[in-house]
């Protein structure tokens, strides 16, 4: 994310001439030496609880050796220094969608790595304060990613990316410690590319959630990363084996009534789910369904960066995504690094009304204004 201009210590230890091994000196002086000739003590670098695989980068990233960088983690890989004391560093490894994803920690620095296939361990981001840097390396700029729910009964044999998407919300970040979660309503009247008009949450009936990622794009004039498609029983094991989710419903849902509620499985599909009895119908169901959005970024930012690998890995099992690892780690990364004051959610209101026979929701003023304001991946109206 931050360029740095800092040059690689590869030559410490080296010299810029031989001594001159005939040339004397006073008894009371040490013979003469060169600055440069003085070798600096290698870096005690221990390596714990981190796969066999992992341990040589592991080393080398503290001990000024070759390591493999890619994107966000380039610069920072080339300019870093090497620690004047000793460094303990572990791991946690996981997948997503099929490729090994890893984080390496050491006191206060955090190194994000993927494996991709046919290739070595590759840092792609993190924040190293050890190795002269204070930057934070997570990409440049605005990022989003769709989150999409459908409505597919698995059990009935109806395809997970061929039914309506129910749940539409998006998530972003601005790049600077700031972001947001815009809902996107269902019955949204949108332009679906190769269809006309139709009801937005049916572009993923027409072309599966890569099209409802083109549609809401081009409707919402927002960039998007990639989507994550999860389902009824994904959701529902995936809150359960993340540990439940903590979060503050604005008002009662079913049995469960508002303020602070620690929800399982079954329960935050509830809350995702039930419009019927919540004020403003769809839309209330897509408040709350940013709600749960958030209370997931809090459980992941409680469990710290050691557990990301464990927590994506999680969601990758219960969730279709196009997002690459690289991609998905370095997102999820911006959990621990965004400041909860400035981070918004909206709802992109229109006006309800018939079109094509059906009720819809017509996108206006305000949920253009929503959208506007979402460019620069903040909702918070902070600088």
């Amino acid at each position: 994310m931050v360029s740095l201009s800092l040059a690689l210590a590869l030559c410490l230890s080296a010299c810029t001439g031989p001594l001159n091994k005939d040339a004397t000196a006073p008894a009371s002086l040490p013979p003469p030496t060169s600055p440069s000739a003085t070798k600096r003590a290698a870096t005690a670098v221990t390596v714990a609880g981190v796969p066999a695989d992992l341990r040589p980068l592991a080393t080398a990233l503290y001990s000024g050796g070759a390591v493999a960088s890619s994107g966000a983690g380039t610069a920072a890989m080339k300019a870093r220094t090497r620690p004047s004391r000793p460094v303990t560093v572990t791991g946690t490894v996981g997948t997503w969608e099929g490729t090994p994803i890893a984080v390496l920690s050491s006191g206060p620095d955090t190194s994000l790595l993927v494996k991709p296939r046919g290739t070595g361990w590759t840092v792609v981001g993190g924040w190293w304060p050890q190795l002269g840097d204070n930057g934070l390396h997570l990409g440049d700029g605005s990022r989003r990613v769709l989150f999409l729910g459908s409505d597919a009964r698995v059990v009935k044999g109806q395809k997970i990316d061929r039914s309506r998407a129910d749940a539409i919300q998006i998530a972003g970040i601005d790049g600077r410690g700031g972001g947001g979660v815009v809902g996107v309503p269902r019955d949204s009247w949108m332009s679906i590319p190769g269809h006309g008009k139709d009801k937005v949450n049916a572009s993923m009936v027409f072309g599966g959630p890569a099209l409802t990622q083109r549609t809401i794009s081009a409707g919402t004039g927002l960039p998007l990363d990639g989507y994550v498609l999860t389902w009824f029983q994904g959701f529902h094991a995936m809150t359960n084996e993340l540990g439940k989710v903590t979060v503050t419903l604005p008002v009662d849902v079913r049995e469960m009534k508002k303020g602070r509620i620690t929800l399982d499985g079954a329960q935050a599909l509830w809350v995702a789910r039930e419009r019927k009895t919540v004020p403003g119908g769809d839309f209330g169901r897509s408040t709350h369904q940013g709600v749960l959005v958030a209370g997931f970024a809090a459980l992941t930012r409680a469990k710290g960066p050691d557990d990301l690998p464990q927590t994506l890995t999680i969601i990758s099992k219960n969730a279709l995504s196009n997002l690459s690892a690289q991609q998905a780690i370095t997102f999820a990364a911006w959990t621990y690094k965004a400041d909860p004051t400035r981070f918004g959610r909206k709802i992109a209101r229109g006006s309800t009304g018939t079109a094509g026979g059906a009720s819809v929701v017509f996108v206006g003023p305000q949920a253009r204004a929503v959208y506007a304001d979402f460019r620069d991946g903040n909702l918070s109206g902070a600088p």
